[in-house]
């Protein structure tokens, strides 16, 4: 019994198939549902958020008259949904009056259960299975490997402490009256979480257009404008093998208003390298060499977490070793991520980077790393990227052609480490910000399992003596099923129970 304390009195344990009129799963038809547009929804593990609610952005149907001919699996208000395989098994949402659809049906990936409302409230179970204590049977019931799950015999295998009812009842009130005030300061989190994020891009902004260093210009007159440099960078660029033909035109960033001392550029005239990335598929083997995958650049910084390897004697290696300054651009992603940049900073001694990727090396003499990778996560990076992205199979793309035509603010060099150390202040106090949030809101999860133990452990509201101990509940929901089997008299309870894969 999970090493609960001694439970209140007038309460005691039940199997979860004890207080359940149906357990069921549901199925899809023969040939799946990817090219079926329209009927009724099909729900899956994939539209269940961890918080109960759900997530209707991309629904699957199955078609009417194949839901009409369902005996299982159909959706109905208070049924409880749990995730029965794969690596979310256990995830678990709830039929609350405010549920979208009339129709809908699980697909074979999702349990249904439906509790007799006679013996408890839905939601009790549901706050149940959202516990640890609830989590925790699953764990035990899960077979096979990571795509294993749990089966029928999870619901005669696992329990549930049962209240007398009206305390059920005043125990959902008093859980959802608490999550409802945890609620409110997620969302007040998350709006201070947007919050940032615009700042850092009004940082951005303003950086690249010179508004940060608006004082220090007045400080430093006697700075080499931006305008030298460029003529460095045009003798530097004819005398290159490959040039970039087509017209400078940076018009599109609304944009023209540049500090007198800078000019405009392109990222190939002060690249001595772009270069995508290698397609040798990678390995799990941290002993090799780490290879920088799209998901590794994270809010304009790399993250080192999930990586893959290659075999650190693989033949490709050398020529995809990164040095620090390497600026790696997401070249292929969704739209709204297609372009996101970060530097390279030696983060490991030895990676490389992959296919989805490219690597640009800066020529440092005329320009700073990091100010080019925070000109391509600004609004005006963008808008560029947004400008000449194409479509390919439901992915957006930037070729590299296309990356070093971009136009981008040529300031001079001692300036551009100027912003840099800006942009550096300011975000170090974002983050601590932000670290902060995401703290409050890990204490907020911890919080919530805190109050559903304290509501299973019956500590959460006061207990009523008067109330009819769960016991006797029990015995006459057990009673009367064990009168209907004899035949001795019809039971809806008994007849409408259903235990399905």
């Amino acid at each position: 019994m999970l090493n609960l304390d001694e439970l209140p009195r007038n309460w005691a344990w039940a199997r979860i198939i004890d207080v359940l009129l149906a357990f069921e799963s549901g199925g899809r038809p023969k040939g799946g549902v990817r090219d079926i547009k329209n009927g009724v929804p099909s729900i899956g593990g994939e539209h269940i958020l961890y918080n109960g609610k759900f997530d209707f952005s991309k629904v699957r149907y199955i078609p009417f008259d194949y839901y009409e001919n369902l005996n299982r699996g159909k959706i109905e208000k208070n049924d409880i949904l749990v995730v029965k395989d794969g690596a979310t098994t256990g995830k678990t949402g709830f039929i609350s009056e405010t549920y979208i659809f009339e129709k809908s049906a699980v697909n074979e990936h999702v349990f249904i259960l439906r509790v007799m409302n006679e013996l408890m409230s839905p939601k009790y179970l549901f706050f149940w299975m959202q516990s640890n204590f609830g989590q925790k049977y699953v764990k035990l019931n899960f077979k096979g490997t990571a795509q294993g799950g749990i089966n029928t015999s999870f619901a005669s295998n696992s329990f549930v402490p049962i209240a007398p009812l009206p305390e059920q009842h005043r125990i959902v009130a008093r859980i959802e009256e608490l999550f409802s005030r945890l609620d409110a300061g997620v969302e007040a989190l998350q709006r201070e979480k947007a919050l940032l994020r615009r700042y850092r891009q009004a940082v951005l902004k303003a950086a690249v257009e010179g508004k940060l260093t608006e004082e220090w210009r007045k400080k430093h007159p006697d700075v080499e404008p931006a305008d030298h440099l460029l003529a460095q960078i045009e003798c530097n660029r004819f005398n290159k093998k490959s040039k970039i033909n087509d017209a400078l035109n940076h018009d599109l960033y609304d944009l023209n208003d540049l500090p007198e001392t800078w000019t405009w550029t392109r990222i190939g005239d002060v690249s001595v390298l772009i270069q995508y990335g290698t397609s040798e598929k990678a390995g799990d083997d941290p002993t090799g060499i780490p290879v920088i995958r799209m998901g590794n650049i994270q809010e304009g910084r790399l993250t080192f977490e999930n990586l893959k390897y290659m075999p650190k004697h693989h033949p490709e290696i050398d020529k995809f070793i990164l040095s620090k300054g390497d600026v790696l651009f997401n070249r292929t992603n969704s739209a709204e991520l297609v372009g996101k940049s970060a530097v390279y900073e030696n983060h490991h001694p030895r990676s490389i980077f992959a296919s989805y990727l490219i690597r640009i090396r800066i020529n440092k003499k005329f320009y700073n790393s990091e100010f080019l990778s925070h000109f391509i996560n600004s609004i005006f990076g963008r808008r560029y990227i947004t400008s000449v992205v194409s479509q390919q199979v439901g992915q957006a793309n930037v070729n590299g052609t296309k990356l070093a035509s971009m136009p981008i603010p040529l300031a001079p060099i001692e300036e551009q480490a100027e912003i840099i150390e800006y942009i550096k202040h300011y975000n170090f106090v974002s983050m601590e910000s932000e670290v902060n949030i995401n703290k409050i809101q890990n204490d907020i999860g911890n919080l919530r399992q805190s109050i559903l133990k304290t509501a299973f452990e019956g500590n959460l509201v006061p207990q009523d003596p008067n109330d009819e101990p769960a016991s006797m509940l029990l015995e006459r929901i057990k009673a009367e099923r064990d009168t209907a089997r004899k035949g001795k008299r019809s039971n809806p309870i008994t007849h409408q129970m259903r235990l399905t894969q």
